[in-house]
């Protein structure tokens, strides 16, 4: 989609469920501009819940952030507070390269 001309937001479920994920967001998504020598963009959001200290399962209590903040070509954007977070999507779908948008289940 995002290759049409489309920005697609997408949201997993849960933080450790990107796991399987992650090996196309480095390897296709995060080199996606580099590929084409800076013509195209990928204009991509992954929604993604992370952060534990909510009581829940082993599965849904990750923090996967810096894995993602060491990958080139991908942005990493986390909302400091409820307010900012409209903001800061709205700023991540007008991005041409992928973001992954970290929402602290905290704030929820």
């Amino acid at each position: 989609m995002a290759m049409v001309g489309m920005h697609p937001i997408v949201e997993i479920q849960f933080d450790a469920f990107v796991y399987p994920a992650f090996q196309q967001l480095v390897a296709q998504a995060g080199r996606f501009r580099w590929r084409t020598q800076g013509r195209y963009g990928l204009p991509l959001v992954l929604r993604l819940p992370y952060g534990g200290g909510t009581k829940a399962p082993e599965l849904h209590s990750d923090s996967p952030e810096t894995l993602f903040s060491h990958v080139p070509g991908l942005r990493v954007v986390v909302p400091s507070d409820p307010c900012s977070a409209g903001e800061l999507l709205l700023a991540a779908t007008r991005c041409g390269d992928p973001v992954i948008f970290m929402e602290p289940k905290r704030m929820y």
